[in-house]
């Protein structure tokens, strides 16, 4: 079950890596380096996502009780998350030269 999981993701973040680089950011960079970067940067999200809830989900479910408090934290990972890979893609992996 984990390797399914393991091999899904990667993929999707390969699949993910081709679409935006040639669709969303035309990018004319080094194909090897933005893919080797763009790899750190998904791993590292990964990990953020998994620990941040862990950080703000007592508070939050103590404030607005469960269904609402998780609900919130999980729009704030992904928000954190899309704040963190949009900026870092576009203008660091995925440039265009």
């Amino acid at each position: 079950m984990f390797l399914a999981v393991v091999l899904s993701f990667a993929i999707a973040q390969s699949f993910n890596f081709v679409v935006q680089r040639k669709a969303t950011f035309q990018a004319n960079n080094n194909v090897v380096r933005s893919a080797i970067v763009y790899a750190v940067m998904v791993i590292l999200v990964y990990f953020l996502q998994l620990y941040l809830p862990t950080l703000i989900r007592a508070p939050f479910v103590k404030t607005f009780r469960e269904p609402l408090g998780d609900i919130l934290v999980k729009m704030i990972s992904m928000t954190a998350s899309m704040l963190i890979q949009f900026p870092i893609s576009k203008w660091v992996i995925m440039r265009r030269t």
